[in-house]
């Protein structure tokens, strides 16, 4: 049995029940070691109620002799200031949070392959169910051709306290990273359809060399949907949230899959990674390229026209699936 790793936990705001759902899922392989908020009046009750320490602080608890790694469960106004503390320190960190593009550039060059990611856990954990099913189904013909078409609707629950735009959100950012994750090629055209007088609609259209990828995205309904489709040479697949794969092969075989959970999946890539030195699936340079999209996103929106990105500043997407 591997070492348990043992966590420290920052931010117990927005995102931090889920996260602690999962960390109670996986008792054999984490143990939560320190807990830390702003509110330090939210630390002490939380750690009473969770068994744990609490500290008053990012450099007391990175201090600590049982603090493998660190996440950060939920924004707050210091930023990515407790990742580039951890990272000085050789901390592993997760980073459950959208970053802004002049943070990513604040913090050093040192440790920067230690930090992760993860923007949507349960959406991560069904594309890489969808990874493992097309790996086992049976391959295309060598004639079939390799362009792929993805499309994702993001149906976000309208709620009464101001949030963040359709564009600015980090859901958009979330279905980036799939986008990054499922296809592969130079991201060639930009075309974003969007109304910031009636802001509850966008339509997004990504052009790569060999594939297309489609978002519809809506801020009007009661309940939350994310549905995406991906169709490719050797299937097409269904993913929809919260726990639902469908995958149709080539030949016409289906499998239709209702899962418990698929929101450990970042995690114990995380966990994987602080255990063997691996490398993030989403790490600083992935983060660059998502927001580098969502800049492209927003200034076609603005323009009101597609926009071309410049092959000079053109990120690729990471290896195909």
């Amino acid at each position: 049995m591997s070492k348990r790793v043992r966590l420290g936990v920052i931010g117990l705001r927005r995102g931090w029940p889920a996260l602690l759902r999962t960390l109670q899922s996986l008792p054999q392989r984490v143990t939560l070691a320190v807990v830390y908020d702003p509110c330090l009046q939210r630390t002490r009750e939380q750690a009473r109620q969770l068994g744990c320490e609490a500290t008053a602080g990012v450099i007391e608890l990175l201090e600590r002799p049982d603090v493998d790694a660190l996440i950060l469960a939920s924004p707050s106004w210091q930023g990515l200031w407790p990742a580039e503390q951890a990272l000085a320190r050789s901390v592993p960190v997760l980073c459950r949070f959208c970053p802004s593009v002049q943070e990513l550039e604040s913090l050093p060059q040192k440790g920067t392959e230690l930090l992760h990611f993860s923007l949507w856990p349960e959406l991560e954990g069904l594309v890489d169910l969808l990874a493992l099913r097309q790996e086992a189904s049976q391959p295309p013909p060598a004639n079939a051709g390799q362009f792929a078409v993805l499309q994702a609707t993001w149906t976000r629950q309208r709620k009464p306290l101001p949030r963040e735009g359709l564009l600015e959100s980090s859901g958009l950012l979330a279905l980036l990273d799939v986008t990054r994750r499922l296809l592969s090629g130079p991201l060639r055209k930009i075309t974003c359809l969007y109304d910031s007088l009636t802001p509850h609609f966008a339509s997004i259209l990504l052009q790569f060399d060999n594939a297309r990828a489609q978002f519809t995205l809506l801020d009007q309904a009661a309940f939350p949907l994310c549905e995406i489709r991906l169709q490719r040479a050797n299937g097409l697949a269904r993913l929809l949230l919260p726990r639902q794969l469908e995958w149709t092969d080539r030949t016409g075989q289906h499998l239709e899959r209702s899962l418990l959970s698929t929101s450990q999946s970042g995690l114990q890539r995380f966990l994987d990674c602080v255990s063997t030195g691996g490398t993030p699936d989403c790490g600083i340079q992935e983060m660059a390229t998502l927001l580098h999209w969502r800049a492209g996103i927003q200034r076609s929106a603005s323009l009101g026209q597609t926009i071309d990105v410049p092959s000079e500043a053109t990120a690729t997407v990471g290896t195909t699936v």
